[in-house]
């Protein structure tokens, strides 16, 4: 009995921390999605592995780092093309693309629609 409760406290501290351990890195993620960052980046901030920060991700939001800041630098970019008039390289580098053929691809595939033709529907 004695060991299955020790068990039960282990597992319960090993849920905590990672549970603390994922908020920190899902912070990281949300308030510097726009810059240039890396899973090494994450993890070095929240002194975990790089490993660690890819399993606890994907593990609570169901994407992998990269699938999710790609999300929401897109989303930044719909708020961006809604409320600017901004050209669309402006806010692929603003949102944290460095590439405009990258940024505009990955948009109308998420999205369904190019950077261009969004901002005409909207």
């Amino acid at each position: 009995m004695l060991n299955m409760l020790q068990m039960y406290l282990y597992d319960k501290e090993t849920m905590e921390y990672g549970s603390s351990l994922f908020h920190s890195i899902f912070a990281y993620v949300q308030l510097n999605f726009m810059q240039n960052i890396s899973i090494n980046d994450i993890a070095h901030a929240c002194s975990c592995s790089t490993s660690t920060v890819s399993h606890l991700f994907k593990k609570n939001t169901g994407h992998s780092v990269k699938a999710y800041v790609v999300k929401l630098r897109i989303e930044q970019a719909k708020k961006l093309l809604q409320t600017s008039d901004l050209p669309i390289n402006t806010i692929a580098a603003i949102c944290g693309f460095e590439n405009t053929n990258y940024f505009s691809s990955s948009f109308k595939k998420v999205v369904g629609n190019s950077p261009k033709e969004y901002r005409k529907t909207t």
